[in-house]
């Protein structure tokens, strides 16, 4: 049982580092975007910025959906308490990254090529 444990412990340690990391990338290239527009970046530039941000995005909600659910399997086996802790913060990371994407996914329809 505690081969299974630490395996399912490592799997879900694995998937919230990488959110947080992609997550990370994200808010980077938001800044990025953000300074773009007052610095006057080419629309190339631009496009690629927010094309990236949306791809960013997307891994970082798919991401944390499998990390909250990797994470509900451990509160239903091992009822840890610490796990509901985790479960929020990745859910509120996954909405902020879905929010992120809908928005320059948006973005990207109005400023695209036409």
């Amino acid at each position: 049982m505690q081969d299974q444990e630490s395996g399912l412990y490592r799997a879900t340690r694995l998937f919230e580092r990488a959110v947080i990391l992609v997550f990370s990338v994200m808010g980077l290239v938001t800044f990025f975007y953000i300074a773009g527009n007052y610095q006057n970046f080419t629309d190339r530039t631009q496009l690629q910025l927010l094309t990236t941000m949306q791809s960013a995005g997307g891994m970082a909600s798919i991401g944390s959906v499998i990390g909250v659910a990797l994470e509900l399997v451990i509160l239903v086996l091992y009822r840890r308490v610490k796990t509901v802790i985790r479960i929020a913060l990745l859910l509120l990371g996954g909405g902020i990254s879905l929010g992120i994407t809908i928005g320059s996914s948006g973005l990207l329809v109005f400023l695209g090529p036409v």
